[in-house]
């Protein structure tokens, strides 16, 4: 089935949802889990659009919207092209057809993130700030974010930008970039950060939570306190035993993130 004539007058589509579509067949072809001997299907792309354009007309029409736009959340809608133009190997099986296809979008969105976006490291160090510690914050103080994916046009818009730093962000590294495609971009965010373990997102009967896991903070803290301790017996202990006969140590304290450690001031 064609993308029609009433789907590209009433469905926007942002050109990076294009770039993210397109790499899909790249990530394919790389994965671990699809037999690169039988090749990716050169019509994955072309089916996936035609599905990308089904998954929001529906809403379109369910909504009774005059327009609506592409959105990061309709990829969830192009997983029967994929997994119809794949052919997976043992593990990919073992994982399952949906499970990949899942990762393959998910590699795509980050991708196209970080092409545009500044990289994040799996490791900051300390005091370190990030392009991203404005957008955290928010949701450390904002609790839970939520996307529905029938959401009308106008509260779907509404809702991207009620996280006001993703504006900021997205105009400061996407010049130029026309205001109907600055909200796929600003969903773009959220799913890179998703990806990159900076948020947390599920996703349940259409709905895209995304928040800011407190206790994977305190873990990661209580891990940079433990590593602190293990590292200082067992590099400074026997000198410091020699400068402090009596014996009173004082331990460095570790600091929290950046963005956690000012919720706190």
């Amino acid at each position: 089935m064609k993308s029609t004539t009433h789907q590209k007058q009433h469905i926007h589509v942002s050109s990076l949802a294009l770039e993210v579509l397109e790499q899909i067949s790249f990530e394919a072809r790389k994965s671990e889990f699809i037999d690169e001997k039988s090749g990716v299907s050169a019509r994955l792309s072309i089916t996936a659009l035609e599905n990308l354009y089904s998954t929001a007309e529906l809403r379109l029409i369910k909504n009774e919207d005059a327009q609506t736009s592409i959105r990061v959340s309709d990829f969830m809608g192009i997983i029967p092209s994929i997994t119809g133009k794949v052919e997976l190997l043992y593990e990919g099986e073992q994982e399952g057809a949906y499970a990949v296809a899942e990762l393959l979008i998910g590699d795509s969105i980050k991708t196209i993130f970080e092409n545009y976006f500044p990289k994040i490291n799996k490791l900051e160090k300390e005091d370190e700030t990030t392009e991203y510690d404005d957008i955290l914050r928010w949701f450390i103080e904002s609790s839970k974010f939520e996307l529905q994916h029938y959401l009308p046009q106008k509260e779907y818009e509404s809702k991207i930008l009620s996280v006001a730093p993703l504006k900021e962000l997205v105009q400061k590294y996407l010049l130029n970039l026309d205001e109907k495609d600055q909200y796929f971009a600003m969903e773009l965010v959220l799913w890179g950060l998703a990806q990159n373990k900076k948020l947390s997102k599920k996703t349940i009967g259409g709905r895209h939570s995304f928040s800011r896991q407190l206790w994977k903070l305190y873990f990661h803290v209580m891990g940079l306190y433990i590593f602190t301790i293990l590292g200082f017996h067992s590099h400074k202990l026997e000198d410091l035993k020699e400068r402090n006969p009596l014996g009173t140590l004082t331990l460095p304290q570790p600091r929290l993130p950046s963005c956690f450690r000012i919720r706190c001031l």
